[in-house]
């Protein structure tokens, strides 16, 4: 497992959704490919982020049928 993997898998299970949950045969951690491709260019870029930067990440709403049963 890549680290663009660990991170889609990640976004997942934050979001409340099983990463190998599969959609139209696709497992769902590859749905967040795009957004961990687009912040890992961004902190490629070369800029340094401030000493103790806190970013608040806000929950997305998941469709019920997409929710990991407890």
């Amino acid at each position: 497992m890549d680290m663009i993997e660990r991170a889609c898998r990640a976004l997942c299970r934050y979001n409340g959704v099983a990463p190998d949950t599969e959609v139209g045969g696709v497992p769902l951690w590859q749905s967040y490919r795009t957004e961990v491709l687009a912040l890992v260019a961004a902190l490629r870029k070369g800029d340094e982020l401030p000493s103790g930067l806190c970013i608040e990440m806000k929950r997305k709403p998941v469709p019920e049928p997409e929710r990991q049963l407890a």
